[in-house]
């Protein structure tokens, strides 16, 4: 089962990148749970779809333009860990903006149930109940 976790989180990144946000509702969980980069001060965890979309307006808001190049997925088994590049522009400094941020994805009967992000790896991994 966990090699198609990680094919369901590649096909996800994949559907994000060439077919926009909306595609990336048939690989979450109604009731998805997503708490972005957790080391943010004041970012706030977003639940379900609407939440999801939300938090790509915030982005929006923040960065105008931006996206994910995932570098390596690692199998987890019910987790998968996305070693991913964010990309993007300040929206009113233009200052460019790039870091690699460790998310892992929960899955459950197909869908991706949960998203933690973390700007390190050991702590993403914790946040699951799982060590490096």
């Amino acid at each position: 089962m966990s090699e198609e976790n990680v094919d369901l989180v590649r096909r996800g990144h994949e559907a994000l990148r060439t077919g926009g946000e909306e595609t990336l509702f048939a690989f979450l969980d109604p009731d998805i749970d997503l708490s972005p980069i957790e080391e943010l001060p004041g970012l706030e965890s977003y639940h379900g779809h609407d939440g999801v979309r939300r938090y790509f307006r915030d982005t929006r808001d923040a960065f105008g333009t931006f996206g994910w190049e995932p570098l390596e997925l690692v199998d987890l088994g019910d987790h998968v860990l996305a070693v991913t590049r964010f990309h993007a522009e300040g929206r009113d400094s233009g200052v460019p903006v790039e870091v690699v941020i460790y998310n892992v994805f929960t899955v459950r009967a197909g869908q991706v149930v949960r998203i933690r992000g973390s700007l390190d790896r050991a702590r993403a991994l914790k946040a699951v109940g799982l060590e490096d």
